[in-house]
């Protein structure tokens, strides 16, 4: 009898242990899951991130035009004074406006 009871104890723990294993092992698999999940998420932003930048990038140097250096590192175009900066920024303005009616009419002649 006293051995049964024994058995019978041994048998309860030993479940008891193999079930705390398996939710230790479960949430062990959630927690990876979830790192996992996080440094895509990461890694995602990073990439949209440089892709953000790099367009920035590709239209500041749209916008600049021409580097104003050439192949020897000279600036080719230099400002005299203020008024020339105001004219080349006034020009600079009607080439960006240009652009956007062609667009504009290309798109209603669809």
């Amino acid at each position: 009898q006293e051995r049964l009871e024994q058995e019978r104890v041994e048998e309860e723990e030993r479940i008891a242990r193999e079930h705390a294993e398996k939710k230790r092992l479960e949430h062990e698999r959630v927690k990876v899951e979830e790192e996992r999940a996080e440094r895509k998420r990461l890694e995602q932003e990073r990439l949209e991130e440089e892709k953000t930048k790099q367009l920035n990038a590709q239209r500041e140097s749209e916008e600049d035009g021409p580097d104003p250096e050439d192949a020897t590192g000279i600036p080719s175009r230099t400002a005299s004074s203020s008024e020339d900066q105001i004219t080349s920024q006034d020009d600079e303005q009607k080439l960006k406006e240009k652009p956007k009616k062609k667009k504009n009419k290309r798109k209603t002649a669809k």
